[in-house]
């Protein structure tokens, strides 16, 4: 993992008496929402469940929410993906602790998952996640080969602040659209595979 504030001199050209609090927010928006737009952050998960327990809570790593579950398997058997609207309808006793040999999955409260039925085992996941809330660090990869992404779409927002020295709307644009080619930079790595050379913009000052 990689201090957050590293990527804090890339701002230093546009934003220079930026208040260091309010830039780090942004920074960390910017690395969640290209996380959640492109699934580049992806981890495999290894949780126990027991028989009759639902909404086990999943084991995330430090300073990671949760975007999605990818695939799951329960001692080794891949389960179906259902919503817990599907479950209500299909299977109205799955919050019940029903036991048996589980065929399917719901999450049943934020951040957790049911199987169903629900059985003694092991659950093995992938999932893809961003920075938390209050995260004061990033994965290394995401420093390393999406910063000028990060800082551009941290940019686009300070400069969107009202009234401040650095406030600079007319140059919103061009760093979102800096920001959006690392998103699909980075979807494209995610979605096939493509680990060579990340993008390198770099973000332009007004």
């Amino acid at each position: 993992m990689t201090p957050l504030d590293r990527l804090l001199t890339g701002l230093l050209p546009a934003v220079p008496d930026y208040p260091e609090p309010v830039a780090l927010h942004w920074l960390r928006e910017s690395a969640a929402k290209l996380c959640t737009e492109s699934g580049i952050w992806r981890a495999p998960i290894v949780m126990p469940v027991t028989a009759g327990q639902v909404a086990t809570p999943i084991p995330l790593p430090a300073g990671a929410a949760l975007v999605g579950i990818q695939s799951a398997k329960f001692n080794g058997y891949p389960l179906t993906p259902k919503s817990d609207a599907a479950m209500d309808e299909q299977h109205p006793d799955w919050l019940d602790g029903i036991e048996g040999a589980p065929f399917c999955y719901a999450e049943g409260a934020a951040n957790a998952l049911t199987p169903y039925p629900t059985a003694t085992g092991s659950l093995a996941l992938r999932v893809t996640l961003k920075p938390a809330l209050a995260a004061t660090e990033l994965p290394r990869f995401l420093v390393e080969d999406y910063a000028s992404a990060i800082q551009a779409g941290a940019l686009a927002m300070l400069y969107l602040l009202p009234g401040k020295a650095w406030s600079n709307p007319q140059a919103v644009g061009t760093q979102m659209a800096l920001f959006n080619d690392g998103v699909l930079a980075a979807r494209d790595r995610a979605q096939h595979g493509k680990h060579g050379a990340p993008i390198r913009t770099q973000p332009h000052f007004f």
